[in-house]
């Protein structure tokens, strides 16, 4: 059986992009939120539960996000990675999105329109690490 591990996440950025360096090697982290709306039947309104998805990018990747900021519209390709790490006694586990791709967009009347550049100004639909 072939098992196979991809996201694609379309939100916002929740925070600025973090840059740190572990070891010699860059890593950027941030978060993206999107809103699950959902019908309360008990109160005859819609409802909105936001959801937060931790995100990590490694070398090039970490440097290019730099132009990123805290609300943007993104959609985020990656696939899921599980840690663990010791809180005292007790053993904490977490689940990131490892970044292997990113793409802005502009939100226009409910409309969205992709928009990414390269290094060089070239339009292209993601930005592939």
């Amino acid at each position: 059986m072939l098992f196979q591990n991809y996201v694609n996440i379309e939100g916002f950025l929740s925070s600025n992009v973090e840059i740190n360096e572990k070891n010699g090697k860059k890593y950027a982290r941030f978060s993206v939120c999107y809103n699950e709306s959902y019908y309360d039947e008990s109160s005859n309104e819609w409802k909105s539960v936001p959801n937060f998805f931790n995100c990590v990018a490694f070398d090039k990747a970490a440097e290019k996000l730099t132009k990123y900021e805290k609300g943007m519209p993104v959609s985020v390709i990656g696939k899921l990675i599980s840690s663990q790490y010791k809180d005292g006694e007790v053993t904490r586990y977490s689940v990131s999105i490892k970044v292997s791709a990113v793409r802005k967009f502009e939100l226009d009347a409910n409309e969205k329109t992709e928009t990414s550049e390269s290094a060089d100004g070239a339009s292209k639909a993601f930005d592939v690490f």
